[in-house]
């Protein structure tokens, strides 16, 4: 028997419906990948029963499984469904929450992250304002920014940096 009638046979699942679960799981935020390689260990455990030399597959299927659960979870989220039981409505609210806390940085803020030392160093110690800060980035750096943005990263860099000097006191 080849491995794609094994895994069809512990999944239940045809080949096309793996794939696309596992690509959905790709595109998904990192707290809900761990959730399911949470729920992979709960397959794994009921697939291990099972008499398979090979233990790979069975891990292999069990993330099938896993994602394949979260995938249709995350699906009946947008049917309405009044006759659900609350077990499966929690489990569609903690998918919501963990979908939504998806933190796309913006190609400005990762450039200016790439140049924080440089901003930090001129509006510091070279108490330049934040329009010349910006002015500066465009002629040497080709980087247009405005400096409301400019002064929301400077402003968000100082909280980070309080914080960690903070817990490094407490410590």
């Amino acid at each position: 028997m080849n491995l794609c009638d094994k895994l069809n046979r512990y999944t239940g699942l045809s080949h096309q419906t793996r794939t696309k679960s596992l690509r959905w799981l790709a595109r998904q935020p990192e707290p809900l990948i761990l959730e399911a390689f949470a729920k992979q260990k709960e397959h794994y455990f009921t697939l291990s029963r099972r008499s398979e030399t090979n233990k790979s597959i069975l891990y292999l299927a069990s993330l099938y499984r896993a994602a394949h659960d979260l995938y249709a979870a995350s699906k009946r989220i947008a049917k309405k469904n009044r006759n659900e039981n609350i077990d499966d409505v929690e489990d569609i609210t903690s998918i919501q929450v963990l979908q939504h806390t998806k933190h796309i940085p913006s190609p400005k803020m990762e450039r200016m992250l790439n140049l924080k030392n440089k901003i930090l160093r001129l509006r510091y110690q070279g108490k330049m304002s934040y329009r010349d800060i910006s002015d500066f980035l465009r002629k040497f750096h080709r980087f247009e920014v405005s400096h409301t943005a400019i002064h929301q990263f400077v402003k968000q860099m100082d909280r980070t940096n309080l914080i960690q000097n903070y817990k490094k006191d407490t410590k």
